[in-house]
């Protein structure tokens, strides 16, 4: 397993006037546009929709996908502060594999919490590959 290498850091990028950019549109597509510092263009770089090459809009569009995805497989709500955190999925990078951790009073901001240990262990086997790609984990 891999992470997925980011060839650049659009997060801490600030584009310059005529730089090109790539961005999520409300369709799920990916496009490019020119920088020309318009409201348009502030506003999707202060909600992180700015990146510098079409390959690296599409890793993130595809985690965000993969993310609404995993939010559909449980409806069990947290209750922190009666210690009912519920179970968590995450990856273990030592033994290079996905795993599950209960959690009780602690918030991490977790993308889905399950009721139970059956249910997280049933969404890693049924979700595996959306969960590699919610955490950047590549095969190969």
């Amino acid at each position: 397993m891999k992470r997925y290498k980011l060839l650049k850091d659009s997060i801490h990028w600030k584009p310059k006037k005529d730089d090109e950019y790539f961005w999520m549109n409300s369709y799920g597509e990916t496009q490019p546009d020119v920088w020309d510092g318009d409201s348009i263009d502030i506003t999707r770089l202060a909600l992180g929709m700015v990146y510098r090459t079409e390959e690296e809009c599409e890793k993130a569009l595809d985690r965000e996908l993969a993310e609404a995805r995993l939010r559909r497989t449980s409806t069990f709500k947290p209750d922190f502060e009666n210690g009912e955190g519920g179970w968590i999925v995450f990856y273990d990078y030592k033994r290079k594999a996905l795993a599950i951790l209960r959690t009780t009073y602690y918030n991490s901001g977790e993308p889905v919490h399950y009721a139970t240990r059956e249910e997280a262990e049933k969404s890693i086997k049924e979700n595996e590959q959306d969960w590699k790609i919610y955490f950047g984990i590549k095969e190969g």
